[in-house]
């Protein structure tokens, strides 16, 4: 019994701490810009008027006439034009024109003491001629460890279009992808790693092989909803997150893409269902694409199978808390904590440690639950069969690959 309560402790700490483990975060990045001092500073100073250069930011203003106090209005267009905006509002502690400034965020009073938004945002510019050097400094509210290389991305990417921009007159968009790239490719190396000290490195590079399928049908899901494309980080030792941009306005939009990951995931059974359909001998005798097979589908199959549980934050307590958003808004937190005990109940009678662990996360993380937000759409019946029907479809689904191939990996 200890084994198994440190083994569910030890996976609690791997996922609880790089996802939930919070501090406040300070970020300052040094950039090297080939343009002069004075064109930059006109760029980033905050003062009244339309940003070219910005990702998001689209527009500056006054706060009631108070040139200290201004109003960033931003907005987050996807390529079918659908727009998504929001506001920051900052005043200006601390300025000398050309030189540096520093802002605090303005309006926090409403949210809780833990708060992770934008707190400051310091700048100051060293002129070296025909170039300068910037140095940007953001100070936020507590973040988890995933947050924090999420805001690095963000900052390479704002950095990286303002460098385009006073330097070409045009802004590059490719750099602003190449930083989500980059995060996203040493997020990967990372985790491969992690992996293969665990499980040997074929079978980690084939387990990232499928969580990158996983996680790019929610980067496709995005898309069919009209949203811009997220971003992909994935975690050493627990696996990977697609993040959307902007969030959802209709829940339906939410349950589709929680379970586009499981749904394009079903490529990954067909080889092996082929083999089996065939009349090989798939798990007893298999050659190389027999074997990679069936070793693909066996992981397809308990990743998803893992994912689409009903407890939150995992794909499946994603789907079920939308639907009972939709239904009783008022019991979600309830019907979130009844469903994790009951997984962990199961879990330990099963004596199995993953879950136990996963379990008691959604435990905890369910307290932060409740009905969607005033401007969120709800789903009707009708939706919310049609995605209840998909949901058992898919878990049926990678059920069934993991009883059928399990075995080969799993023992």
């Amino acid at each position: 019994m200890f084994g198994f309560i440190a083994a569910v402790a030890a996976v609690v700490a791997l996922i609880w701490l790089p996802l939930n483990w919070r501090r406040r975060v300070t970020i300052t990045k040094r950039l090297a810009i080939n343009a002069p001092a004075a064109k930059v500073w006109s760029l980033i100073d905050l003062k009244p008027g339309a940003v070219d250069w910005h990702p998001h930011l689209k527009r500056i203003t006054n706060i009631d006439g108070n040139p200290n106090r201004v109003r960033l209005h931003h907005e987050m267009t996807s390529p079918e034009g659908a727009a998504t905006p929001w506001e920051i509002d900052l005043e200006v502690a601390d300025h000398k024109s050309g030189r540096y400034f520093t802002a605090h965020r303005l309006g926090l009073e409403q949210f809780p003491s833990l708060d992770d938004r934008l707190l400051c945002v310091q700048t100051r510019i060293q002129d070296k001629g025909d170039s300068c050097v910037l140095t940007w400094k953001e100070a936020y509210g507590p973040r988890s460890m995933a947050g924090r290389f999420m805001l690095h991305s963000d900052i390479d990417t704002t950095l990286a279009q303002l460098k385009s921009y006073c330097e070409t007159g045009k802004v590059c968009r490719r750099s602003a992808r190449s930083a989500g790239m980059a995060l996203s490719l040493v997020s990967a190396v990372a985790t491969i790693s992690a992996f293969a000290l665990l499980i040997g490195w074929q079978l980690a590079l084939l387990f990232a092989a499928v969580l990158i399928i996983h996680e790019f049908g929610h980067l496709v899901s995005f898309r069919m909803v009209g949203q811009p494309w997220g971003r992909i980080m994935f975690v050493p030792f627990i696996g990977g997150v697609a993040v959307s941009r902007v969030p959802h306005k209709r829940l339906a939009d939410d349950v589709f893409c929680a379970l586009m990951g499981a749904g394009l995931s079903l490529v990954l059974l067909v080889p092996a269902a082929v083999v089996l359909l065939a009349g090989g001998s798939a798990v007893s005798n298999p050659d190389m694409l027999q074997q990679t097979a069936v070793v693909c589908s066996a992981l397809a199959g308990a990743i998803n199978l893992l994912n689409l549980l009903p407890i939150f934050p995992l794909d499946g307590g994603r789907v079920v808390r939308a639907m009972v958003q939709s239904v009783a808004p008022n019991h979600v937190r309830h019907a979130m904590f009844a469903l994790a005990g009951l997984i962990a109940g199961a879990a330990i009678m099963l004596h199995n440690a993953l879950l136990t662990a996963v379990a008691v996360i959604a435990f905890f993380q369910s307290k932060r639950l409740g009905p969607a937000a005033a401007h969120v759409e709800t789903m009707n019946r009708r939706a919310i069969i049609t995605m209840g029907c998909v949901y058992l479809a898919l878990t049926t689904a990678h059920a069934a690959a993991f009883i059928s191939f399990g075995s080969s990996i799993f023992g």
